[in-house]
């Protein structure tokens, strides 16, 4: 731990004039090239250097005159100046995914839903997820196939019919940095009211995605969900989730996505996979999750670019 204190840079040890007098402008030499260091390769290269946290960086001056340690500042941290793109486990994260999803109810078999009357097993997802400044920005379409039974029910949203055309929904979240470490928080609207999502750096290949009712609803957990990036174009999420106020099992989830090296790449992905499940161009990014369950918005207002 980089710590500097009375016994380190800039101290002051009992003994002689000389000595003091040395003591002195050598911790004054030592204090101003810290001040340099901080100025040109900023707090997070100094702390990464000795592993003080990035919060909180104390340096110690000697005051010539009076022989004696005292504060030169204290750097404190701020979010708002954060660059995601410093951090390597954003690197991974930032870019084009598409992924063949597995989603379980609280039985252990394939999620069923009265209200999206289509597969869950399996499934797929495409994710633009983007760094910019501080914000983790992610939009998704998730593309389900046709129901394989309908004769006790051949319901379905939209205009397709049942057993012959899936559907997609779209789905989108914003996290900004939380700290100075890379960890990221922010609400996110559900059906049911706000929720607080919160997302913990666990090295350069790992993150923990953690939803919880807000405190004056008694902050009850509602999901957990590990990522993990290898590095090598990988991205695998498993997820376990709660019931909200008594935090039984509900579901659970796998996810293998897979990072596409461009946009046009991306692009013929989900043109094949919609294909494949004849996907209504009438259903293209309309449905949500929630209510009402239309988006509201075209592919391109979603994503930001011509989809």
């Amino acid at each position: 731990m980089l710590s500097h204190t009375k016994s380190s840079y800039g101290s002051v040890h009992a003994g002689t004039k000389k000595h003091n007098k040395t003591s002195s402008r050598l911790g004054a030499i030592v204090g101003a090239a810290l001040i340099l260091v901080v100025s040109c390769f900023g707090v997070a290269a100094l702390a990464s250097a000795g592993g003080v946290p990035r919060e909180t960086i104390i340096l110690d001056r000697v005051d010539a005159a009076a022989s004696t340690t005292a504060p030169l500042s204290i750097i404190a941290c701020d979010p708002a100046t954060v660059d995601l793109s410093d951090f390597e486990v954003w690197r991974r994260e930032e870019g084009y995914w598409w992924g063949n999803y597995t989603f379980l109810g609280a039985d252990g078999d394939p999620y069923t839903s009265p209200a999206w009357p289509y597969e869950y097993q399996p499934y797929w997802g495409f994710i633009h997820l983007e760094l910019v400044g501080n914000s983790l920005k992610q939009r998704n379409v998730f593309v389900y196939p046709p129901r394989k039974d309908c004769s006790a029910d051949d319901s379905v949203v939209g205009a397709g019919t049942c057993g012959v055309n899936g559907n997609e929904r779209v789905f989108k979240a914003d996290q900004n940095a939380s700290d100075c470490d890379g960890n990221l928080a922010g609400p996110y609207e559900t059906p049911f009211g706000t929720v607080d999502t919160t997302t913990t750096v666990l090295g350069n290949d790992s993150v923990v995605y953690r939803v919880t009712l807000p405190a004056a609803f008694g902050g009850g957990l509602n999901q957990n969900q590990l990522t993990t990036l290898p590095g090598n174009g990988v991205r695998v999420r498993t997820a376990q989730g709660f019931t909200f106020g008594d935090e039984q099992p509900d579901f659970a989830s796998f996810y293998r996505e897979y990072k596409l090296g461009s946009r046009d790449e991306w692009l013929a992905k989900l043109a094949q996979i919609r294909a494949a499940n004849n996907i209504l161009e009438s259903d293209e990014c309309v449905w949500v999750a929630g209510e009402p369950p239309e988006s509201g918005v075209t592919c391109e207002e979603h994503f930001g670019f011509p989809v």
